[in-house]
């Protein structure tokens, strides 16, 4: 049964962590990493900063290259960059269990990762291979998944 995880890690233990100490008003949410043969791209939206005082203040941070500016609304601005070797570590904690991240919300003392895990074997192998790369977090919540996403479990259909 695959199981829901919620993890606590420091800010330095992850992407963005200077900037995040530059600008500790912004919060930082990933919307979505892809990956290349050579690189993970992720795709990461920053709230309550201005634009040019992001831009520098990423030009400073050694996790992350190639930064753009995507998309600006009123708090909220879209960016796309790569993730550096710098963190790297923690990246692969995840890829190369096979696990997921859903959701990951950074500010400046930490960032709330939200997994998933196909299994506990999975999840076993995730905390090993943190152990090994001695990659600290906290685990907050976890639980098995016992019902279908949103709408499915009422037999809704698209019509």
């Amino acid at each position: 049964m695959s199981l829901f995880g919620e993890f606590r890690v420091p800010a330095e233990a992850f992407a963005l962590h200077a900037t995040l100490q530059a600008l500790p008003e912004i919060v930082v949410e990933i919307d979505r990493v892809v990956a290349a043969e050579d690189r993970l791209t992720p795709y990461f939206w920053i709230a309550d900063g201005e634009p040019d005082e992001i831009a520098a203040a990423t030009d400073d941070d050694p996790s992350i290259r190639n930064l753009r500016r995507l998309d600006e609304f009123d708090e909220t601005t879209l960016y796309l960059a790569e993730w550096t070797e710098n963190i790297e570590t923690l990246v692969y904690a995840y890829t190369n269990v096979g696990a997921t991240i859903l959701e990951a919300t950074g500010e400046a003392d930490e960032w709330i990762l939200r997994m998933r895990f196909d299994d506990r074997e999975q999840l076993t192998d995730f905390q090993e291979y943190c152990e090994r790369e001695e990659i600290s977090f906290e685990l907050a919540q976890l639980h098995e998944i016992t019902y279908p996403p949103t709408g499915a479990q009422y037999g809704l259909t698209p019509k």
